[in-house]
């Protein structure tokens, strides 16, 4: 996409987007590209092609940008292993290790700025005096304005697209990104302020990550984005929230929502619900144990600030409550319901309970038990949450 902007090619450029497609690189030799689990679309502009990852469309973006020149672009981002300039590399034919994906990545964030990666920032000896401290250069790998059009699409892959579960009720630009035979699942994702990339996989045997192996089918947009979402907002709990900077009018044409949601983080709770609900939104309010903000503080919303939304449309937001009202969440599994309603009753939640046959292999243990609960025990939520438990009928 970066090489693609170089080369003058606009975001709101559009393809065709089947589930397959066949396309000759060198002018005879076959190469059948298809969508994740056979995904065909209509036409797609490059943002939306982002945001659903459509292999079809970017395949046919690689030879419009000229595979060795993508490959370049890669390299001066930040990539460091040699990456052979192939039509497939648009599509990951390339082996590549994390701290490379997240030196790339960084760079735009950084808007267009490249740093050196280093693996030791700072020494200090036991008195707390400095001993070593690292000194970087930044670069300009590529245009500011080229760098923001690409995180505004990332950002769109996490507020719509295959990246959902990376929203932490900040600005988020990241890409999730997974191997034909599940094999490999990733996620790069960035705040304003840090960039870090996931990978799951087994390593040198590598291993479908598939069920019954696996609880579920195992995609860069389910574990990767999970784990980063967890790390990244425990480690910016207490760093302000900012925006990424906006790509101008001109240089993302055609795709630049007219209207977004307005950004409520840190109001308190009366305060955005009426912003909201004044700009036609519904609201759905989520409390949430938060002692870094005052009681009533607004801490994340969903989808994020400045997504484009339609009048009437569903917004979370959570609402920070302090320690004291705060329960911790039971061990609620391999239990009947009688016993269930007890332990809830006990801790001071509420349950919502559901029947559903356990996927296999299952457990004759749990027949007319729980096996399956919304929210993990041990976990502190506010007094009279709702917790799903799920029951096998039999």
């Amino acid at each position: 996409l970066a090489a693609a902007l170089e080369r003058h090619i606009p975001i709101s450029r559009q393809y065709a987007a089947p589930s397959t497609l066949t396309l000759h690189p060198n002018g005879t030799v076959a190469w059948p590209v298809h969508n994740f689990e056979g995904e065909a679309f209509a036409k797609l502009d490059l943002l939306d092609a982002t945001v659903h990852s459509v292999n079809t469309v970017y395949a046919q973006l690689m030879l419009d940008v000229g595979p060795e020149y993508a490959v370049s672009v890669a390299q001066r981002l930040g990539v460091t292993t040699k990456l052979d300039g192939y039509a497939c590399a648009v599509l990951g034919c390339n082996a590549i290790s994390p701290v490379d994906v997240a030196s790339a990545y960084a760079t735009f964030a950084a808007d267009g700025m490249h740093h050196d990666p280093q693996y030791v920032t700072k020494i200090v000896d036991r008195n707390q005096h400095l001993v070593y401290e690292a000194h970087t250069t930044a670069k300009r790998a590529i245009a500011a304005s080229i760098a923001r059009v690409v995180n505004h699409t990332l950002e769109q892959v996490v507020t719509r697209g295959t990246g959902v579960h990376a929203r932490i009720g900040r600005p988020v630009a990241g890409k999730t990104g997974t191997t034909d035979d599940y094999r490999d699942a990733w996620f790069a994702g960035s705040t304003p302020e840090l960039t870090s990339v996931v990978w799951v996989g087994s390593g040198a045997t590598p291993t479908a990550m598939l069920p019954p192996r696996t609880r579920i089918k195992v995609t860069g947009g389910t574990w990767p984005t999970d784990i980063w979402a967890r790390y990244t907002s425990s480690i910016m709990a207490t760093v302000p929230i900012r925006d990424f900077p906006q790509p101008s009018t001109n240089d993302a044409a055609g795709v630049l929502a007219p209207t977004s949601l307005p950004s409520v983080l840190g109001m308190p709770r009366l305060d955005a619900v009426n912003v909201l609900s004044t700009a036609g939104y519904s609201v759905h309010e989520e409390p949430v144990i938060d002692t870094n903000y005052p009681p009533g503080t607004i801490t994340g919303q969903s989808p994020d600030p400045r997504t484009a939304m339609r009048a009437g449309s569903l917004v979370t937001i959570t609402v920070a409550h302090a320690e004291h009202d705060a329960v911790v969440v039971p061990m609620l599994l391999g239990l009947p319901l009688d016993e269930l309603q007890l332990r809830a009753d006990r801790a001071g939640i509420t349950l919502l309970v559901t029947k559903e046959a356990e996927p296999a292999p299952g457990s004759a243990n749990r027949s007319h038990r729980s096996w399956k609960q919304s929210i993990a025990s041990g976990i502190l939520v506010v007094r009279d949450s709702t917790i799903e438990v799920t029951i096998n009928p039999g």
